[in-house]
């Protein structure tokens, strides 16, 4: 069996969700989700700022958010919202299509969801080597290092 996975884009930014649809779904089953829902949502800077200021009390945008469902409630593992905007900079600064920079992001939410943080410097490099795994296996360019880049003035 394999999670469900349903994605709404209410980012006005076309964009195929296969890549994002098969990394997520690879870094789920990986760490033995193999059933449930995850719920994904593309969304523009101005509402991932809302969420990132409702949710953690950060007012300002970020790359990804994720929400595991209470205890995995049956049939739910959880949401997670990515920000197209930071989508498009990340992909444009590291010259890749936006749908594998928004798949690398489905992966790192899909990794928190599967218990995965990033706070310590190790957590984050066991984060980098399960996404990559996880890139590895469906298809994507690996990226070693790849990390959230911050939001500012170089984000241009």
């Amino acid at each position: 069996m394999s999670p469900t996975i349903t994605i709404q884009n209410s980012s006005k930014r076309r964009i195929p969700t296969d890549r994002i649809r098969r990394g997520l779904t690879k870094a789920l089953e990986m760490h033995g989700l193999t059933e449930g829902a995850v719920n994904v949502i593309l969304i523009r800077d101005p509402e991932m700022q809302e969420f990132n200021k409702l949710h953690r009390g950060i007012d300002e945008p970020t790359d990804v958010l994720t929400f595991p469902a209470p205890g995995f409630a049956i049939g739910e593992l959880g949401d997670i919202a990515i920000s197209m905007d930071f989508v498009e900079r990340a992909a444009k600064k590291r010259r890749v299509p936006l749908s594998e920079e928004a798949a690398f992001l489905a992966i790192h939410g899909g990794l928190h969801l599967a218990g995965f943080d990033d706070i310590t410097d190790d957590q984050r490099l066991e984060m980098q080597r399960e996404m990559n795994r996880a890139a590895i296996e469906v298809g994507l360019t690996p990226e070693p290092e790849w990390t959230s880049m911050p939001h500012g003035a170089d984000d241009a």
